[in-house]
């Protein structure tokens, strides 16, 4: 008996996610990346000014009490010719701008389109730190230094300073984990859309500011809330849940959240 087959091609919509793939693995299939790996260690004075500038990739950065830089670098495209031909920039610069002259060591990524860059960088101590990443999160560990850092797509973490703190998120979140907050100490955190988190221990002393137009503020640490004279309305209750001034402890060391789009939270640890 002959019988006459017909096969049939079935297309279905597949969660690559359940089957164990992401959606990233299917990319990398697709377009393959190439990876380069370099490193580079720079002497520094102490108190130099440590400037990055990243467009693509994860920016970490650690301290440590030797005066020198250490810098690892992971290139990554889709491109081999390309990769070859991007180069990451270090070069020392004087500012004689600012007040007493600093020495600035400065470290730029490639800007082609097709370029990532992953930074793992260790620092002085005491160096100040001023970092940009236009795509992709940042961490800072143990920075003594002053720090003003922006990411404009992606988070910020940072972890037990001791100098001041700027940070601003254009889109992503921010966390903070304080081990102290001396009087000579602040913070001014913003982000347009995203969440703002600090986590203190019960200890904490700072005088605090703290305002959202979309969510709500909460603090699992005691504050004093400096008087207001209103009446008491539903937008009042709504208000008082989004921007709250008070204090911490005695202190007057400032902590200043302004969000957008997210909730603010104090959090012991």
């Amino acid at each position: 008996m002959n019988y006459n087959l017909l096969l049939l091609t079935v297309i279905l919509p597949i969660n690559v996610e359940a089957v164990g793939f992401s959606l990233d693995t299917i990319r990398d299939w697709i377009s393959p990346q190439h990876l380069e790996e370099s490193a580079q260690e720079e002497t520094v004075s102490p108190n130099t000014t440590i400037i990055i500038t990243n467009h693509k990739g994860s920016l970490t950065v650690s301290s440590w009490n030797n005066p020198r830089v250490m810098m690892r670098a992971i290139k990554k495209s889709s491109q081999k010719e390309t990769l070859s031909k991007a180069r990451i920039a270090i070069e020392r610069n004087k500012n004689e701008r600012a007040e007493i002259p600093q020495d600035e060591l400065i470290i730029s990524a490639p800007t082609e389109k097709d370029i990532a860059v992953d930074f793992d960088i260790i620092v002085p101590k005491t160096a100040a730190l001023q970092i940009t990443n236009n795509d992709g999160p940042i961490k800072i560990k143990k920075s003594g230094g002053n720090i003003d850092v922006t990411a404009y797509n992606g988070d910020i973490e940072i972890y037990r300073p001791t100098g001041t703190v700027k940070a601003h998120a254009q889109q992503g979140d921010i966390l903070v984990k304080l081990a102290t907050f001396e009087p000579s100490s602040s913070l001014l955190l913003t982000t347009n859309q995203g969440s703002v988190t600090v986590k203190a221990p019960s200890s904490l002393a700072a005088h605090f500011s703290a305002t959202t137009k979309h969510g709500k503020v909460t603090s699992d640490l005691t504050i004093t809330l400096e008087p207001i004279t209103t009446k008491l309305t539903k937008a009042t209750y709504k208000d008082m849940t989004r921007s709250i001034l008070g204090t911490f402890g005695n202190g007057t060391a400032p902590i200043t959240i302004e969000v957008q789009k997210g909730d603010i939270c104090v959090e012991e640890y």
